[in-house]
């Protein structure tokens, strides 16, 4: 099967989809025929810019918070069942074993 067929017909779901690596995921989704792309993401404007570039659906969503997730969802699954889902968003961590616990959490629950 190739990427087309694959994606062809798809609901898509791309988090941290405002820029960089997710950005481009949604936009490549978005040319191999995917039903619809959902561009998720903390930065709104970002998401926004996104989607109007692919006809696809922006929603802000901070990862780390449960209800933003469910929100994302709730937005994804009115466009029909979710088919692919991509957890793209990501924060680093500025130290190894010495990084705070609440920094360490904070990671966590984005990564």
């Amino acid at each position: 099967m190739s990427s087309a067929e694959f994606i062809k017909d798809k609901i898509c779901v791309v988090t941290g989809g405002g820029s960089g690596i997710g950005a481009a995921l949604c936009r490549r989704f978005a040319e191999l025929g995917a039903k619809k792309v959902i561009v998720a993401d903390l930065d709104e404007a970002s998401a926004k810019k996104v989607a109007e570039g692919i006809d696809g659906i922006a929603v802000r969503c901070n990862v780390a918070q449960e209800m933003d997730v469910r929100r994302l969802i709730s937005v994804a699954e009115a466009a029909g069942p979710i088919d692919i889902f991509i957890a793209n968003a990501g924060i680093p961590s500025n130290g190894g074993y010495e990084v705070p616990n609440d920094e360490w959490d904070r990671i966590l629950g984005v990564n």
